[in-house]
């Protein structure tokens, strides 16, 4: 994903769309028309996606597509290799943030 919108660091829409298109502009600007995938956690838009995607429509950002994946596409239910890994990468995380090293992907 190049942009995700979670809870977390969510203030309002308003800044929230505007740091957005700022950096599809520059995406584009830098690459030309390229793809450019937002992730977007579940309650968090006002609206959903028809309201992002409209916000997006009206800064200018015209071949917006919304896809909502459903369970089966988001893998289903978890089994104990999948929760196993997710604890082993979030504690690894964790201690990466506590010793203040961020804007890293973990991975294994």
């Amino acid at each position: 994903a190049d942009y995700v919108v979670v809870p977390e660091f969510f203030e309002s829409a308003e800044k929230e769309i505007e740091k957005l298109v700022a950096q599809i502009k520059a995406q584009r600007a830098l690459k030309g028309p390229v793809s450019f995938i937002v992730v977007v956690a579940e309650n968090v838009w006002p609206n959903g996606l028809a309201g992002l995607t409209e916000a997006l429509q009206s800064h200018d950002i015209s071949d917006v597509r919304p896809v909502t994946l459903g369970h089966v596409q988001r893998g289903g239910s978890p089994v104990a290799q999948d929760r196993l890994l997710a604890t082993t990468l979030g504690e690894f995380a964790i201690s990466l943030v506590g010793s203040d090293i961020t804007n890293i992907m973990v991975v294994k």
